[in-house]
């Protein structure tokens, strides 16, 4: 396949006086060009964290302690984001990767109108046309996610509501033709006819443009509809990854079944529903062995003891279970 951004055995730690907390613990995840890539779990599970070293924008006292991070690795342009100047990860942030944070209210600039907004991030990029000339181009990507430009251009954040302020920042994604795009549970707090209406835009932006997406959401109900390829993480690991077909018709982990039907439908019984058991680990005491163990319904006595590796079922689906690696209660593919 061909992967616009490869991570490759990515660690993040938070290092403190006196200890040090692993948030990502050695994923390894390609984002395939051109689609989606949707990576879902609960709070946190590392959702976040993952893709902020794709940005290189880890909060502090994070940083990436092992691993790389390759974008367009295939070209004779590649770039290893992690070693990259200042000026580099400049040119690189927004220019070719940009982010739609999850919070718009608060990414949005209360004291600046909209367009203002979008010249200044244009213009610290390098933009040097004139600000009433450069206005059409800002006209021409608020009417693309469906605003009224000639009354959003000229708007204070608090103006809008909260779905028009989400799609003014997926336009500030598109702002400077980025190859991928970042989106951060970008319809927390919406009604669903709005959150309906964002997912319509960004699957015709994906259709239209090409433009690769990475879709964080705990909400897999969300990853059915929107994604083409799913990861499944849990504690800081990557659990299961492999096309949404893959996954969703033969999900392996115990995990990602978890999530699935503890996810509502107007199709399915309410009565069949169920909770994933017990809590997500405190990253200071994570138990042994698979750390899911403790709410896994097919736990052995492997399980509680060693780590397990990522099995590979086919070509688009990985799952970290020791049901389907070596040994006992091995499963082959």
């Amino acid at each position: 396949m061909d992967n616009v951004i490869e991570l490759n055995n990515i660690s993040i730690e938070y290092k403190m006086k006196d200890v040090s907390i692993r948030a990502v613990d050695k994923v390894t995840l390609p984002i395939v060009r051109g689609k989606v890539t949707a990576i879902v779990g609960e709070s946190g599970s590392g959702k976040t964290t993952l893709v902020s070293s794709i940005l290189r924008n880890i909060s502090s006292p994070g940083e990436v302690v092992e691993g790389e991070v390759i974008f367009n690795g295939k070209s004779k342009n590649g770039v290893r984001v992690l070693t990259l100047d200042k000026a580099g990860l400049s040119e690189y942030r927004w220019g070719s990767v940009s982010m739609v944070f999850q919070a718009s209210q608060s990414t949005l600039n209360p004291l600046m109108k909209i367009g203002e907004q979008f010249y200044e991030t244009a213009y610290y990029h390098g933009v040097r046309t004139p600000y009433k000339q450069y206005l059409g181009h800002i006209a021409e990507l608020l009417e693309y996610v469906k605003l009224d430009s000639s009354r959003v251009i000229d708007s204070y954040p608090h103006e809008l509501s909260g779905g028009m302020k989400q799609r003014v920042m997926i336009a500030f994604g598109l702002l400077l033709e980025p190859e991928v795009i970042i989106l951060d549970e970008p319809t927390t707090a919406l009604d669903v006819i709005t959150q309906y209406y964002i997912f319509n835009i960004l699957a015709e932006i994906n259709r239209e443009k090409g433009i690769t997406m990475i879709l964080l959401t705990h909400d897999i109900g969300v990853v059915a509809k929107a994604a083409d390829y799913v990861a499944v993480m849990y504690a800081g690991r990557l659990m299961e990854y492999g096309s949404v077909f893959e996954v969703f018709d033969e999900h392996l982990h115990p995990y990602t079944d978890g999530l699935i039907h503890a996810t509502p439908s107007l199709i399915t019984d309410i009565n069949k529903m169920q909770a994933i058991g017990g809590e997500v680990p405190n990253l200071l005491q994570l138990p042994s062995g698979c750390v899911f163990h403790p709410r896994c319904k097919a736990c052995f006595n492997k399980c509680r003891e060693v780590v397990p590796n990522m099995y590979e079922v086919n070509s688009e689906h990985f799952v970290r279970c020791h049901k389907y690696g070596e040994g006992e209660n091995a499963v082959k593919s």
